[in-house]
């Protein structure tokens, strides 16, 4: 089995890791040159680091708190993938193999099937995942359907830690380069990751901030369902618009000290440690797909001159 694929048209590439979680590990804008996504430079610094490239899909995403909740009755548990912090974070469907179930030059479809022979961890669902893209001349569209095979109530959120260049284009500059976001409130977390329960004003994320050369680690909400993320960078006329569509709810912001260039606007449905949150599934997000049912995330990205 091919371990990459590429879909093209409308001027964009797109570039896959089939044994990747079918993460789209590079999308070049060929018009204005842009190369927007973070590519891994060779398999080990991949290997080393998957979550920080492309477009990986987090399932659960961000932390389970000491990798363990509850939910009807039932105890989930999750390995400890983060001992500093003794938590579980974002699950292993990002360096899971997917299966190509069809492949057009300008469309491509993943699967991945979590059954009673095969399972997800000790995830004690069977599920299927499909992950869709497409590329025209409105760029990268993205669609995630995740469907309950099971019999029980399954609990539900997802993201993805999208990693995007800084700078993103020839003659771009990170000192150039701000990001701005849909944004309600910031979400203060303690020395574990775990939100604190206070709420700061986000307006600086609104209005943009330094992509590099400081350091983001920020949780917020959206302000609803949906939201954009916008990376500009003056110096080149140029911006990514990632466009997370109804279902979204939080972002989490990360470029891992502001100096390794990289900014990553992650989408995501629920807020760290959801299922054991105090606060109510229209806040926290926490989500469960009954049997038979389905949730689906769309997203969309395009490069635009300014």
């Amino acid at each position: 089995m091919k371990k990459t694929v590429s879909i093209t048209s409308g001027g964009y590439t797109a570039t896959f890791r089939v044994d990747k979680g079918g993460n789209c590990v590079q999308l070049l804008h060929a018009p204005s040159g842009a190369d927007i996504l973070r590519t891994p430079i060779d398999e080990q610094v991949y290997t080393d680091n998957p979550n920080v490239y492309g477009m990986p899909l987090l399932f659960p995403p961000n932390r389970i708190k000491d990798g363990v909740y509850t939910f009807q009755g039932r105890e989930y548990r999750f390995p400890i993938n983060e001992p500093a912090r003794h938590h579980h974070i974002h699950g292993v469907l990002s360096i899971s193999e997917f299966e190509v179930s069809e492949l057009k030059e300008d469309y491509v479809r993943f699967t991945y099937q979590a059954t009673k022979e095969k399972p997800y961890l000790e995830f004690p669902h069977q599920f299927t995942v499909t992950l869709e893209y497409s590329v025209s001349e409105a760029g990268l569209f993205q669609r995630l359907t995740v469907t309950n095979d099971g019999e029980w109530d399954m609990p539900f959120g997802a993201g993805f830690h999208t990693a995007m260049n800084v700078p993103f284009m020839p003659g771009g500059s990170a000192d150039a380069c701000t990001l701005r976001v849909t944004a309600g409130k910031v979400w203060p977390y303690d020395e574990r990751i775990m939100p604190t329960g206070e709420t700061k004003d986000a307006s600086a994320f609104v209005q943009g901030v330094p992509a590099a050369h400081i350091k983001i680690s920020d949780l917020m909400d959206m302000g609803g369902s949906g939201g954009t993320a916008i990376l500009e960078d003056k110096a080149a006329g140029g911006r990514i618009v990632y466009e997370a569509g109804e279902g979204y709810r939080y972002w989490m912001l990360f470029n891992q000290g502001g100096e390794m260039g990289f900014v990553c606007p992650e989408p995501q449905t629920w807020t760290i440690d959801a299922p054991s949150s105090p606060l109510p599934p229209e806040i926290s997000g926490f989500d469960a797909i009954k049997q038979g049912d389905k949730r689906v995330l769309e997203a969309r990205m395009r490069f635009e001159k300014i």
